[in-house]
């Protein structure tokens, strides 16, 4: 009578092979999770200085390719910007380059930036009496100004532009503009001053040239 044979050696080869497909499965889930939480992976185009902007030099990733690109100037008067253009059909986005005239320097266009910094009264405003309002106005830019327009409104008052600013104004210097005003009745009122009402100086910030402030006529 034969004895049955023992499986022992194939139990053996069995378990082996079971924790041969379990050590894979782990190593591919580890190398998806690395993969997918990694800090260094970038699966969209990413641009340093947050979108075409050509006051800022900035540097642009191609996830495509790995590579990056950095805004350069062709020569001291043109300027080439990369920045990331996204569409429907391609969500994560190219990279794009636009060309600037501009006076350019280390990759971006250099620009002067106007800005209203401080207004003060001779003395407390009342009505029917002339007082005069002084507007220090500060280049915070990299570019002098040769040509400076402000603008104010005194509403319901009567003004007039009695010291013009001081050009050319370098950058990080500061001038002034002074006006004589009249008010015809009490109350609290706004004003507002506006540089460079027809936008025709390029700017590092476009966006700081209005300024709104209260007064109160007694």
């Amino acid at each position: 009578m034969k004895r049955p044979r023992k499986k022992t050696k194939h139990k053996r080869n069995n378990a082996w092979f079971g924790l041969v497909v379990v050590l894979v499965a782990v190593i591919i889930a580890l190398g998806i999770s690395l993969r997918v939480e990694s800090p260094d992976q970038v699966y969209a185009c990413d641009d340093s200085d947050s979108g075409d902007n050509p006051m800022e030099f900035g540097s642009t990733h191609d996830w495509r390719s790995g590579r990056s690109i950095t805004d350069r100037c062709v020569d001291e008067n043109t300027l080439q910007e990369f920045s990331c253009q996204r569409s429907i059909q391609d969500p994560r986005g190219k990279v794009a380059v636009k060309t600037y005239s501009c006076t350019c320097d280390f990759g971006r266009c250099l620009a002067p930036d106007l800005e209203v910094v401080d207004i003060a009264f001779t003395e407390q405003p009342r009505v029917n009496q002339d007082f005069r309002v002084t507007f220090t106005i500060k280049n915070s830019g990299d570019l002098p100004v040769d040509n400076l327009d402000i603008e104010t409104y005194f509403e319901p008052g009567f003004w007039l532009l009695v010291e013009a600013p001081k050009l050319p104004l370098e950058p990080g210097a500061t001038t002034t503009a002074v006006y004589s005003v009249k008010y015809g009745v009490p109350g609290s009122f706004s004003y507002v001053s506006v540089l460079d009402r027809y936008d025709l100086i390029l700017e590092r910030d476009e966006f700081n040239n209005i300024r709104t402030e209260n007064i109160i006529v007694k």
